[in-house]
């Protein structure tokens, strides 16, 4: 069931709003267990014991998801123990927490490269500010200048445009998914909103 998952998983937190990233320490189908260690440098995370949490599961190129007890959680280790699922559930769509980060970042078109500012961003795709007027259904090519994201590169399919103004200039926000995302890209995307983006987190 776990053949070619990535090193992390996602937990969601509903008692707080919050997702946590947790990288995996082991995967026990014979115990029925799953040992994770938080990667969150926040000391008052907690989980209780018995309480049903929703996992989200990076596998390949696809996101999968289940349902899981919470065994133990040891706070000063944060290391969480968790139910081994029955099955796991493809993810065609579903809202991942985004986080208010104003990024510069640099968009890449077949012709030409871009200067412009993240709104917002999650672990399934990005928003953006931008004057030119991009066709949705698009594929751009988007690098998050920031020193632990500097060598990636995200491959977007825009799926939302708003247009408004600002200060008489006409901006266009776009919203969009990653595609085709590499498992290196994904883990540094990964670390970057574990670190950096607990501190912006939004609904």
């Amino acid at each position: 069931m776990f053949d070619n998952v990535k090193n992390y998983m996602v937990l969601n937190n509903e008692e707080t709003n919050e997702e946590h990233i947790g990288k995996i320490i082991e995967i026990d189908k014979e115990s029925k267990k799953i040992k994770l260690r938080l990667v969150d440098d926040n000391r008052n995370l907690y989980y209780r014991r018995d309480k049903e949490i929703e996992v989200l599961v990076p596998k390949e190129s696809n996101l999968y998801c289940f349902h899981s007890l919470v065994i133990y959680y040891d706070v000063l280790e944060r290391i969480i123990t968790i139910e081994y699922p029955e099955e796991l559930i493809k993810v065609i769509k579903r809202k991942h927490k985004r986080y208010d980060i104003n990024l510069p970042i640099d968009i890449q078109t077949e012709y030409h490269q871009l200067p412009s500012i993240s709104f917002d961003l999650c672990l399934g795709g990005i928003s953006f500010l931008a004057s030119p007027k991009f066709v949705l259904k698009d594929e751009i090519v988007i690098k998050l200048k920031d020193e632990s994201l500097k060598d990636e590169e995200f491959k977007v399919r825009l799926l939302s445009k708003k247009e408004f103004k600002y200060q008489g200039k006409d901006y266009i926000l776009y919203g969009g998914e990653f595609i085709n995302l590499q498992k290196d890209s994904f883990e540094k995307l990964i670390l970057f909103l574990g670190t950096k983006g607990k501190n912006f987190a939004k609904s």
